[in-house]
């Protein structure tokens, strides 16, 4: 019997995993799975951050943006963001 019996799953951080149903152990086992690079991750890093792998943690802030919760970034979980340092001023006639 040639058949190959798979099944794809979503993960809630944003992972495809492919499974693949192995008949001698009665059991799935994962074939593949995508984003294979931390930075291939959708956002990440949140609002106003970027990811850089050469860095450590990875995620960053855009200049003039510090991490709004610096403890998760320092474990490894930046999608908290960032936040501007210094609030806009947009009022008056300008």
């Amino acid at each position: 019997n040639q058949t190959i019996h798979s099944r794809l799953t979503v993960t809630f951080w944003g992972y495809l995993n492919r499974f693949t149903w192995i008949p001698p152990s009665y059991g799935w086992r994962q074939f593949w799975s995508v984003p294979t690079d931390s930075c291939d991750v959708y956002g990440g890093c949140g609002p106003y951050g970027y990811c850089d792998t050469n860095t450590s943690p990875i995620c960053n802030c855009i200049r003039g943006f510090d991490p709004r919760n610096l403890q998760e970034w320092m474990l490894k979980v930046g999608s908290s963001g960032c936040v501007r340092r210094t609030q806009l001023s947009c009022g008056g006639d300008g």
